[in-house]
This record gives structure tokens, sequence and C-alpha cells, in this order.
């Protein structure tokens, strides 16, 4: 790795996710890709990683149909006056209407269905990141 690569920062993914095989498999995806991952399991642990952590991206995977789950992304779209815009990826198991009006209500930036091959989920990751890097963060 050349020191212009190595000196770069690693961007930050606010993973939000249940626990279990597939945040497994998606921590460890991001990881070897040299993403740096905050994983978080409930509304409250989210709120905290983003009052406290650089983040460049939130990523909400959803195993079952619950819009209830997007609630602090709505609340942090509202109360950052710093980083309003932080980019929000939902890669949901399923999807119904409701799922999809939760998503435009918490002006999510792109959702996706699963499953979905690792690299397709990188590029799409890489270009919602790809404005944020070398910007300050709040």
């Amino acid at each position: 790795m050349d020191a212009t690569r190595a000196s770069a920062p690693r961007p930050a993914v606010l993973l939000s996710c249940t626990p279990g095989a597939a945040a497994r498999a998606l921590i460890s995806v991001l990881e070897k890709s040299g993403y740096r991952v905050i994983v978080v399991h409930t509304e409250d642990e989210a709120l905290d990683a983003l009052e406290t952590a650089a983040v460049d991206l939130i990523l909400v995977h959803l195993q079952s149909v619950d819009p209830a789950r997007l609630d602090f992304v709505k609340l942090q779209r509202m109360s950052d006056p710093i980083d309003p815009l932080l980019p929000v990826l939902v890669l949901a198991d399923a999807t119904d209407a409701r799922l999809e009006q939760a998503c435009a209500d918490a002006r999510v930036d792109l959702r996706l269905t699963s499953p979905i091959e690792a690299r397709s989920l990188l590029d799409h990751i890489a270009g919602l990141c790809a404005g944020r890097l070398g910007k300050p963060r709040g």
C-alpha cells in the first residue's frame, strides 16, 4: 500500500442491524474493503454513535419490514444542523409500501433489496461516500 492510501482517512459506516450471521457478513465485507464499521443495534445506540463518532454513511440492514427502525434516521435528519444530509442506505430483506414510505419520510438516499452481491453493495456505498471524504466532519 502506498503512503497516500495509508494516510487517507478510512470511511466510517454506522451499521444499524440485528445481531446474527447477516450482520457478521456485512461487517466482514465492509472491514475487508477498508471501511471502519461502527455497529449499533438500537435507536439509542445509533443516536449516541452519531453524536460521538465521525460517520460518512449510515447503513441500515432490515431483516424484516420494520419502518420504525428508521426513526433514528428521521431524528438525525431533523436535529443535526452540521450534517443533515449524511447519506443513508437501507438494505432490506423484504419490502412493502410501508417501508417505501418510511424510507421516503426519512429521506433515505438509496434502498436496496437483498440478496445483493458484495461488489454491488460496495460500489453503492463508495458512490454515496465519495462526496464526503476529505470534508470536515461534525
